[in-house]
């Protein structure tokens, strides 16, 4: 992810489909024990992960930032 431009960023993270994508998968390694069968299964999982992240720009960077080096 890019962000528009450096600096200081604060926000709020959050996903969802974690559960279901793990009970999927706990499934998927049980009922798939061939290499190409699993990645099929894990290509057709029926409810992904997804992560959500609202940033907003706060602040400048700090000119003694050691990332900025």
């Amino acid at each position: 992810m890019d962000l528009p431009r450096p600096g200081v960023y604060e926000g709020h993270a959050w996903w969802t489909g974690r559960n279901s994508t793990r009970d999927y998968y706990d499934r998927t390694l049980a009922e798939h024990t061939e290499p190409e069968s699993l990645k099929r299964a894990w290509q057709n999982n029926p409810t992904p992960e997804r992560y959500y992240l609202d940033l907003h720009l706060t602040g400048d960077v700090c000119p003694d930032d050691e990332d900025s080096v």
